[in-house]
């Protein structure tokens, strides 16, 4: 039971740490694009790259505990079904 539980887990975590990852790269590359409209040439000469790192840092390790948080109640569930229960079709 609780192999199943962290199998579980452990799959959350990783779905919640890959779509982090593409949700901070599309909202850099977003957010790029339109600084780049506004500001032209002057963008990546004020560039603040420690705050852009940072809020990447919190985004991805948000992601990944909600991702993680979302999944307990299913996973409890289903590490406590029998395997045939839960293979079958109804």
């Amino acid at each position: 039971d609780t192999y199943i539980l962290v199998q579980f887990m452990m799959e959350a975590g990783m779905q919640g740490f890959f779509g982090g990852i593409l949700g901070v790269f599309m909202g850099f590359v977003i957010a790029a694009l339109r600084s780049w409209a506004n500001f032209g040439a002057h963008l990546f000469a004020y560039w603040p790259w420690s705050d852009i790192m940072l809020s990447a840092a919190v985004s991805l390790f948000a992601g990944v505990l909600l991702a993680m948080m979302a999944s307990i109640v299913p996973s409890w569930i289903a590490s406590r079904m029998a395997p045939m229960d839960a293979m079958r079709v109804e």
